[in-house]
């Protein structure tokens, strides 16, 4: 009976589901050494022994099976060795639990083949854990996988899932091969193969190019690391100290609680924790999830409830998430939870504070002292706007039309582009929409009509006064020419430097004694709200 590759099972439909790069979060890192990429045992071929591929012999103990035991052996020698020493951790609960599903322990080595028993594993086709399932396998056999968790990481429930799967496939095929093939190719692909060429033998149709070299390989792959696991020092590998099994009991706990916390009423290491628990992806059970079972090491299950049942709520959770809202900043952040700005960058390895985007979420270290009740607040408190009045200055309210930009309308009011973004707290930021208004303080008393740009009216007799929006490939001599009038003049109706260029969308005031051509946008401007 065989497992699926390191693509995971049923590789074929993995292009199915793209992982969430919940992926823009940083998981809770594995134990140093231990994440691994496996993408290459789905590429072991035993051509690189040097030895001919002969699929056609429908035997188990044929050349291509001896082909890679030579391969396990060469190249391959470290790396099944690392594979078998780590197997001691989970081999005994696993083959118990095939056992209840009423398969064969035999293939508790697929783990073999799949991750070399490596919780962390990864492929390029996104598979995960023991036995490599991609997320929409694992995910149709129960698994949940979300921001907080990845079950496939869970050494008892991946085991539960991939019984069921391969009992499902046997179901399907009635053959350990030929289920082992589609848990890798998928079971749509193994049924074209059994119909277009007509035969039921995983060897014989191994023969034919239709099945990828991958499934090809798959089952003899297996057979040879069975064959190495059941007696490795019959070939070369002698000396392996397999790894002590992780014997454990389960807790519920009601609520989020961080695994530092587990740890430490057990009187056990937080790395032993984090091994009992990698499919904890944040290192802390999930929110919202009640009585989610967490193990710890057999023998501290009293100890840790009786210090559970004494643990003040505040302090079992040391960390949060938070979805980032609109306008929001680290800054903002940072002062809603008491913490420094440096911490949520370190916690979520961010570079730059201003690298975080609305509707993504951040992971927030809490201190012990954070109380429950601050989390509750989640209404945001208006932003208070800087007030002039008192200092000689008038204010006006903008709103900003289809086009305008904050550096439009500080060339409109004489102001700069900085004391716009102070006077509406924009920081960094200067996107504007439509109906936004923008607030401009201007120094001196409030005229009947004020001017937009121009500090004061031209002299009478000058003429009507017209509004002007530039238009691409526009320059001021061509407006001056159109209009009759001088680049001077134009400059200093609207307090431009006549050297600097002028950008699609600003409005010119002009004033002109005949009526402007049918074809010139004359707009008024920005609505003004004292």
């Amino acid at each position: 009976m065989v497992l699926a590759s390191a693509q995971g099972p049923g590789k074929e439909g993995a292009g199915e589901e793209k992982e969430d790069k919940a992926s823009l979060h940083p998981e809770m890192q594995p134990p140093p050494g231990e994440a691994e990429d496996v993408s290459f045992l789905s590429e072991l071929d035993q051509s690189e022994t040097g030895r001919n591929d002969s699929p056609t012999v429908p035997v188990v103990n044929n050349e291509r099976v001896e082909a890679f035991i030579e391969l396990f052996e060469g190249r391959q020698r470290e790396w099944i060795k690392r594979a078998l020493r780590r197997s001691g951790r989970y081999a005994q609960r696993m083959k118990q639990i095939l056992r209840e599903e009423g398969l064969p322990e035999d293939l508790v080595y697929l783990a073999l083949i799949e991750s070399g028993f490596n919780p962390y594993a990864y492929s390029r086709a996104k598979a995960m854990g023991i036995w490599q399932f991609i997320p929409a396998t694992g995910r149709r056999y129960g698994l949940v996988i979300n921001w907080w968790i990845d079950e496939r990481r869970d050494l008892e429930k991946s085991t539960r899932a991939a019984a069921h799967y391969l009992k499902d496939l046997y179901g399907l095929f009635d053959d350990w091969y030929l289920a082992a093939a589609a848990y890798n190719a998928g079971e749509g692909k193994l049924k074209r193969a059994i119909r277009k060429y007509d035969s039921t033998c995983f060897w014989d149709l191994s023969r034919y190019r239709y099945l990828r070299r991958e499934t090809k390989n798959y089952v003899p792959r297996y057979l040879a690391a069975l064959t190495i696991a059941k007696d490795p020092a019959r070939f070369g590998l002698e000396g392996i100290e397999y790894d002590a099994p992780l014997l454990y009991e389960t807790v519920p706990l009601p609520d989020a609680t961080d695994l530092a916390v587990v740890a430490k009423g057990c009187g056990k290491s937080l790395g032993l924790l984090n091994k009992l628990n990698p499919q904890l992806r944040r290192g802390c059970t999930p929110p919202d999830y009640p009585n989610y079972e967490v193990k710890v090491p057999l023998g501290t299950k009293e100890a840790f409830l009786a210090y559970y049942a004494r643990l003040d709520p505040a302090k079992r959770l040391t960390f949060r998430r938070h979805r980032i809202r609109k306008n929001e900043t680290l800054s903002h952040i940072a002062v809603h939870y008491g913490i420094s700005v440096n911490s949520i960058m370190a916690m979520n390895r961010l570079k730059s504070r201003h690298s975080i985007r609305e509707g993504k979420s951040l992971i927030i270290p809490l201190p012990a002292s954070y109380k429950v009740t601050a989390r509750a607040n989640r209404t945001r408190k208006p932003v208070k706007l800087p007030d002039l009045s008192g200092r000689g200055y008038r204010k006006v309210v903008h709103v900003v039309q289809e086009g305008d930009s904050l550096w439009l309308i500080s060339h409109r009011y004489g102001v700069s582009v900085s004391s716009l973004r102070k006077w509406n707290r924009k920081h960094n930021s200067s996107r504007i929409r439509p109906g936004q208004k923008i607030v401009v303080w201007l120094k001196g008393p409030t005229p009947q009509n004020p001017p937009l740009v121009a500090k004061g009216r031209p002299a009478e007799g000058v003429g009507e006064e017209i509004w002007y929006t530039v238009k691409p490939g526009d320059n001021l001599w061509e407006i001056a020419r159109e209009f009759e009038v001088t680049v001077a003049q134009i400059s200093q109706w609207n307090q431009l430097d006549s050297r600097r260029p002028i950008r699609p969308g600003l409005r010119l005031r002009i004033y002109r004694k005949i009526r402007l051509n049918a074809d010139l946008r004359a707009l008024p401007p920005g609505s003004l709200h004292d």
